[in-house]
């Protein structure tokens, strides 16, 4: 049996040493996957889920640090759980120790549909947020303030620099969606290798 663990954040601002330095500190680890995407994208769409499914033998053991981290979505969660199973790998999440067989399927059920319920709330709360924000400010959401604009050519250099995005915020006065339009808009403009 060869263990093998799957990361996942939903933004790439967010880290995943946490995940890996907590599941490292107690398994020895074959390989690592990870995907910076959305609990609520299919499990079997997420490229670093791809990966791991091309190496993943019968017998193996998938893990993760929480079923949240797997995914968000009880539907989800279920299918893929039983993808896995039906090809002989083991789904484990390092917070319960539940072997999510056929018969023990409920638990995966239940950890599936309370993250499912997490992610609704926090939708919820951040509309309510925007909302408030909106009716304080009379501003659209991330419109910033007025007349206001950044060097995106600085946010880049500092970027390149290995500054994080707390960094670059600090040193720029810029937002986080700032400094997300900017990576969105290099990543577009780098042609891809035909190699």
């Amino acid at each position: 049996m060869t263990l093998y663990a799957y990361l996942r954040v939903s933004r790439e601002d967010l880290n995943l040493e946490n995940q890996k330095h907590a599941l490292s500190q107690r398994h020895k680890i074959n390989e690592f996957f990870y995907d910076t995407v959305s609990g609520a994208v299919p499990a079997l769409e997420r490229p670093g889920f791809q990966q791991a499914l091309a190496v993943l033998r019968p017998g193996d053991t998938l893990l993760v640090v929480a079923i949240d981290r797997f995914g968000r979505d009880l539907l989800d969660g279920i299918y893929t759980n039983r993808y896995l199973r039906d090809r002989g790998i083991r789904l484990q999440a390092d917070d319960d120790p539940t072997e999510y067989t056929l018969e023990n399927e409920i638990f995966l059920a239940m950890r599936s549909y309370q993250a499912q319920q997490e992610r609704q709330k926090l939708i919820t709360r951040t509309k309510a947020g925007i909302a408030r924000f909106r009716a304080q400010n009379g501003n659209a959401w991330g419109a910033g303030r007025k007349g206001q604009s950044y060097d995106h050519g600085e946010i880049q250099r500092l970027l390149g620099e290995g500054k994080t995005w707390s960094e670059v915020k600090q040193l720029t006065g810029c937002s986080h969606t700032t400094i997300a339009r900017v990576v969105r808009k290099t990543r577009s403009t780098v042609a891809p290798s035909l190699s």
